[in-house]
C-alpha cells in the first residue's frame, strides 16, 4: 500500500520529467515537416539548428533561477512556477506564424524546462522514502522517456 501512495504523491513531478521528454522529442519531429520549413524558412540546415539552439540559451538563462526558486518558495510552487512558464513558451511557440514568435516560444520554453529540474528532481528525492528512493527517483528519470515516446503517436486528426 505504501508504494502505490508514494507513487500518488510523486505523479506531478514525474509530469514535469515527461513534458521535458515530449518537447525535446517534439521539436524535432516538426522541424522537419515540410510547411514548418516554409513557414519558417528552415530549409537551411543552420537555421534549424539555430532553433534548437535557442532552446538551450532558454535552459542558461533559467539556470540562473532555478535552484533558487526551488530553494525560496519550496519544491511544490517551483513546479508550478516552472510549469506555467513551460505551458507558457509552449503557446508562443505553438501559435507561431514568424520566426520571432518561434524564437521567444522556444526562449522562453527552455526556461521554463530547465525550471523543472530542480524542484521536480528534489521533491522525488525528499518525498521518497530511503527503501525506495532509488525505484522513485529511476521512475522519475523513466518518465522522461515516457514523454518522448508519447509524442512520436500521431496527432494528425486532432489538428
Amino acid at each position: 500500500r505504501s508504494i502505490v501512495e508514494l507513487f500518488t504523491i510523486l505523479f506531478v513531478s514525474y509530469f514535469c520529467s515527461a513534458q521535458n521528454g515530449f518537447d525535446s522529442n517534439t521539436f524535432g519531429g516538426v522541424s522537419a515537416l515540410s510547411d514548418f520549413k516554409s513557414r519558417f524558412g528552415t530549409n537551411i540546415a543552420s537555421t534549424t539548428g539555430f532553433l534548437a539552439a535557442i532552446y538551450v540559451i532558454g535552459n542558461v538563462i533559467g539556470s540562473f533561477v532555478a535552484g533558487p526558486c526551488a530553494d525560496r518558495w519550496g519544491r511544490k510552487v517551483g513546479m508550478a512556477i516552472a510549469s506555467v512558464i513551460t505551458m507558457a513558451g509552449a503557446v508562443v511557440q505553438a501559435s507561431a506564424n514568424q520566426r520571432r514568435d518561434l524564437i521567444a516560444g522556444r526562449v522562453v520554453l527552455g526556461i521554463g524546462t530547465v525550471m523543472l529540474g530542480p524542484s521536480a528532481q528534489s521533491y522525488a528525492v525528499e518525498m521518497s522514502h530511503p527503501a525506495y528512493r532509488g525505484l522513485m527517483v529511476g521512475a522519475y528519470q523513466a518518465c522522461f522517456f515516457l514523454g518522448t515516446s508519447e509524442s512520436c503517436f500521431p496527432i494528425k486528426d486532432l489538428c
